[in-house]
């Protein structure tokens, strides 16, 4: 079964996302498959407004299945979380079809931090260096998550001999919006266990 599937969200970072998504349903859902909207790999261009209006308009661009709406959370406050929820909810409002909000904490950087099997590919070790195990951290949800990748980044590519001037953290960011390849150990994260969680309840009303 395909499924046409918009995220809709916070920019650039909508393409790890749909990399999430997808691995999540080639691991436990194999007879389904997502179609992104406007394309593999290409994020949606919001246009100015409020979030609500953003989904209205990927609705009447695309006429999804499946809806992925992407809030970073900000703070691992409670509160805020929650709030981040009901934002996403108000802003669905009316909208007819399946919807998953998709909060990661605080960062969706905190989610490719997660993923050292990600980070390994991007930089082309089989280890993290050193210097890059003393910025990994345990609990990628409770840092400075953006910050902490580039500068695991950067100490991936310091310790593989490159120049500080040829290294660019930039690049590596966006090529691992990419890759996912440690589900297990993204799964350790409470916050993506809640989408995954959504993600399969949402699925299952649209396969049934």
């Amino acid at each position: 079964m395909r499924i046409t599937c918009v995220v809709v969200g916070e920019g650039s970072t909508e393409v790890y996302i749909q990399s999430v998504a997808r691995a999540l349903v080639t691991r436990y859902n194999p007879n389904v498959s997502l179609e992104f909207k406007p394309g593999e790999g290409i994020h949606f261009s919001n246009p100015p407004g409020s979030l609500a209006a953003k989904i209205q308009s990927a609705v009447d661009l695309y006429s999804p299945n499946l809806i992925l709406v992407h809030r970073d959370s900000d703070s691992n406050d409670a509160q805020q979380i929650s709030a981040r929820f009901s934002e996403i909810e108000d802003a669905c409002s009316g909208i007819s079809g399946a919807k998953v909000p998709v909060v990661p904490v605080k960062e969706t950087e905190a989610w490719m931090l997660a993923d050292k099997g990600a980070i390994l590919e991007v930089v082309g070790l089989e280890c993290l260096p050193m210097a890059a195990n003393r910025e990994y951290p345990k609990w990628p949800e409770t840092v400075q998550a953006k910050e902490r990748l580039h500068e695991v980044f950067r100490q991936c590519r310091l310790a593989s001999g490159w120049k500080p001037s040829r290294i660019n953290t930039n690049a590596d960011h966006r090529q691992i919006r990419a890759i996912v390849r440690d589900l297990a150990r993204l799964e350790s994260l409470p916050s993506f266990r809640v989408f995954k969680e959504k993600m399969q309840n949402a699925l299952n009303t649209l396969t049934v």
